[in-house]
Parts: C-alpha cells; sequence; structure tokens
C-alpha cells in the first residue's frame, strides 16, 4: 500500500488534458499536455514514424502509446516539466499521416501556432524533442522558424531517407540555440546510417 502511496504522490501535482489550438484556416492540432504544479521548462514531443497518434479526447493514444517519447513522457513530468505531445493535425489524420508533411510551411504553421499557444499558457523555456521521424519535424521547423523555442533535442535521428531531407541535409547553421543530439552506432532506426 505505501508503494502506491508513493507512487501517486509522484503524479498528485501534475495535471492532464487534452487541447485543440487552431493553427490553419478549419485545422487543428491536438495536444495531450501534462503540466506539474510549476514547470522549470517545456518539452514539446514529437514522435516517429508515421506521427499519427491519433489521441483521443480523453488522451488515449490510438497508435504509437509505445514510441520512445510518448512512454517515457511521465518521467519528463516528474523533473519538473511541462509535456506537450503533438500529434497529426486534424486535417492528417489518416494515412499517411506526417509522412509527406513534416518538411512542410504548413506543418511549420501548425507547430509555430502551437508555441504561441503555449506562451499563453506558461513563460517556461520551450524545447522541441523528436525521435526518430520526429526529428525531421523538429529540425525543420526552426530551421524555417525558431520564434519562441529556445532549444531542441534530436533521438535516434534520420541521417538518411531517399525521399526527403534528411536531418543532416537541411540548413542546420541557420541554428542559434543550444542543441542535444543522443544518437546510438546500433539504432534500431533503419533509416539511419551511420558513416
Amino acid at each position: 500500500m505505501r508503494f502506491f502511496a508513493i507512487l501517486f504522490s509522484l503524479f498528485a501535482d501534475v495535471s492532464s488534458r487534452v487541447m485543440d489550438v487552431p493553427t490553419r484556416t478549419n485545422v487543428s492540432e491536438r495536444l495531450l499536455v501534462l503540466t506539474p504544479k510549476t514547470p522549470k521548462a517545456v518539452v514539446v514531443l514529437f514522435a516517429g514514424g508515421h506521427g499519427g497518434l491519433q489521441l483521443s479526447t480523453e488522451g488515449k493514444f490510438g497508435w504509437g502509446e509505445g514510441n520512445f517519447l510518448m512512454r517515457t513522457r511521465e518521467l519528463f513530468t516528474q523533473a519538473g516539466l511541462m509535456v506537450v505531445i503533438v500529434d497529426a493535425p486534424s486535417d492528417r489524420q489518416r494515412e499517411p499521416y506526417l509522412n509527406g508533411f513534416r518538411q512542410t510551411k504548413e506543418h511549420v504553421q501548425d507547430i509555430s501556432s502551437v508555441v504561441a499557444w503555449i506562451q499563453t499558457q506558461t513563460t517556461a523555456p520551450i524545447w522541441l524533442v523528436g525521435t526518430s521521424r520526429g526529428t525531421q519535424s523538429v529540425a525543420y521547423i526552426v530551421t524555417e522558424n525558431s520564434n519562441g523555442i529556445h532549444g531542441i533535442v534530436l533521438t535516434s535521428s534520420i541521417l538518411y531517407d531517399a525521399k526527403s531531407d534528411a536531418v543532416t541535409e537541411m540548413k542546420l547553421e541557420k541554428l542559434t540555440m543550444p542543441v542535444l543530439v543522443i544518437h546510438h552506432q546500433k539504432t534500431a532506426v533503419h533509416t539511419v546510417r551511420l558513416t
């Protein structure tokens, strides 16, 4: 019983809500937002794969709950970070979801609207965090519009992609913010190639 009391106390000061933030005309971004009592920073999490999490109004995942960043979301809140999980936008809620969309002006506009909404909720610094294909979203967004973004984290980045720009092919020289890159030579991501 004591174990459950301790476990409950870890999450007692974290609120959870689902938000639909308007982005473009007739389009919104569904977010799962986990907020500790006093956030030290905000991490906006981008899943890999096709990125279509299919979040329900109750915050349940239709896909992707096993994704590295999605399954570790509570660890971020335990560290005092506000977590904002980004689904595919409302006009991309079926295949191919974010495939072919991550490097578009519409994606940048959507996430810029999400960042603006976050700024109405807290003054804490905002970091974008992506894993696998999510790193393509994060890197592209900050090379096109870094307003309000304080830093980025790239885990298991896409280093090779025949259909779009890999992270290393983007205009990373434009970045003036902190960047944390986490990668392992034995990563299981098939589109990653170390040279």
